[in-house]
């Protein structure tokens, strides 16, 4: 009898045990669901579901676009400033495309946690939500849309590892198209030094032959002037035979002078 107390005893103080943990526990899940921000309702939740994977589907759109315009730019055959220009345009494309899969990743792993919770707090089952998620659903083209979180995980992985891809094949592009802009630079400068000294080369040879041609003048005119003296100078000048003969006296006067001497 006295062995049946005891274990009585002892079966009451583990029951206390187990409705003090009880107690806790259910104290604990309290302030948990407490803490939880509003549950949102469970339809609510696949359609969010549904058209983040439809913005997932528009962001591999654009980067499928990208890719496009990355091989565009590759092969074209626009001039280096042109290509530079359209670059940091398609840097800021690739940027954008990065951020915003990032950040429907990060909604999509949000919402795929409540289902959990719907199930845990007794809003919805499994199987519910289970039955949602095989509905079919297709993007633009009418191909079936990504549902799956595994798959839309994949997706996302694939996407951002090809943006930056993308990023690296701009500052590849980049760096090319100024090694030639600057290699075309250069050119262009060694051509037009070389123009210009060909160019004085020219104006120096026919600057010599001018100067050249301007003395064979000047010592022809020089030449002209010193005959022309000689010729006045001839004109004028009185033989030395004409001035004797102006010294002697002709008859006439030395009759003349004989007169006024007898006059005298």
């Amino acid at each position: 009898m006295e062995q049946l107390r005891r274990e009585l005893r002892a079966a009451k103080k583990e029951l206390a045990q187990v409705r003090h943990e009880l107690n806790s526990k259910t104290k604990e899940l309290r302030d948990l669901r407490n803490a939880l921000p509003p549950i949102p309702d469970p339809e609510q939740v696949y359609k969010n579901i549904v058209n983040r994977c439809h913005d997932f589907f528009a962001c591999t759109t654009a980067v499928t676009e990208l890719d496009r315009r990355l091989k565009t730019l590759r092969q074209s055959n626009e001039c280096y400033e042109a290509r530079l220009h359209k670059l940091p345009l398609l840097k800021v494309s690739v940027e954008k495309s990065y951020v915003e899969i990032l950040f429907i990743r990060y909604q999509l792993r949000t919402l795929f946690t409540i289902p959990a919770l719907f199930n845990a707090l007794g809003i919805s089952t499994s199987d519910i939500w289970r039955a949602w998620m095989e509905r079919p659903q297709y993007n633009e083209n009418g191909d079936p849309l990504l549902l799956r979180q595994d798959d839309l995980e994949r997706a996302a992985t694939d996407q951002l590892s090809q943006l930056h891809c993308y990023r690296k094949t701009i500052i590849d592009m980049r760096t090319s198209l100024m090694d030639r802009d600057r290699q075309e630079t250069v050119n262009f400068q060694h051509y037009m030094s070389t123009a210009v000294a060909n160019l004085q080369a020219t104006l120096d040879a026919a600057l010599q032959v001018m100067k050249q041609n301007g003395n064979e003048e000047l010592t022809g005119d020089f030449c002209t002037e010193n005959m022309e003296d000689d010729t006045y100078s001839g004109e004028k000048t009185v033989s030395p035979e004409q001035v004797e003969h102006q010294r002697t006296p002709t008859p006439e006067c030395i009759h003349m002078q004989d007169q006024e001497r007898n006059i005298q």
